[in-house]
């Protein structure tokens, strides 16, 4: 995982992707430019970009792909989805991220925990790509 996203990122502090379909809507549309920061840049690394997200923050995310019943597909797909609620233990520290699209009635299926290796069927779960810093329409549809 960690070799995947190195490559997304190829060194840089940040990476642009460019987004596809409608759970973002009316906010950001298909075409839309999304600025990711690389959680490498910050001096702790992953776990210190998890720590440092707030409710309300956009965040790339990798998560498994489910078919129009609920069955996974056997993929793993990247998503841009807001932060919808920030689980904490007794310290404050983040222990799990429940994100959810602008344009979905209900949060999404599985959060995002704080781990560096890919979750696995048994305890499905998000893997965090990064924080979302700046957006750009582009004019789409």
């Amino acid at each position: 995982m960690e070799k995947a996203l190195d490559s997304f990122f190829d060194g840089n502090p940040a990476a642009i992707a460019v987004l596809s379909g409608v759970s973002m809507e009316p906010n950001l549309k298909t075409g839309d430019i999304a600025v990711v920061e690389n959680p490498k840049t910050y001096g702790g690394g992953r776990d210190k970009a998890f720590q440092q997200i707030s409710e309300g923050d956009m965040v790339m995310t990798l998560t498994h792909e489910t078919d129009y019943q609920g069955r996974y597909t056997g993929h793993v797909v990247p998503q841009i989805h807001r932060v919808d609620r920030v689980n904490r233990d007794e310290t404050g520290r983040a222990t799990a991220i429940f994100t959810k699209g602008d344009n979905n009635s209900r949060r999404d299926r599985f959060p995002v925990l704080p781990t560096t290796s890919p979750s696995t069927v048994d305890r499905p779960a998000q893997y965090l790509i990064g924080k979302v810093y700046s957006t750009t329409s582009m004019g789409g549809p």
